[in-house]
């Protein structure tokens, strides 16, 4: 009598922790979910791909530039 009298307070204390836990979480989970809808009202998952092909073809875009500029002072 007393092995199950132990097992009933330890569900007792387990299910206390329960209680506390699972309000926290879903606070937790609500405010990544507002953040989430925040920044895709702001625009931040608009673009995914330019800024990855970006930085493979800034140099080339560095040079059409600078050889662009000295075409315009070379007429000048």
């Amino acid at each position: 009598m007393t092995h199950i009298n132990k097992l009933k307070k330890s569900y007792d204390y387990l299910m206390e922790v329960i209680i506390l836990i699972v309000p926290f979480a879903l606070v937790i989970a609500g405010f990544f979910l507002l953040s989430f809808i925040y920044a895709v009202k702001k625009g931040q998952y608009d673009d995914l791909e330019t800024p990855a092909h970006k930085i493979l073809f800034e140099d080339k875009l560095k040079i059409k530039k600078r050889r662009k500029e000295e075409n315009e002072r070379s007429q000048t």
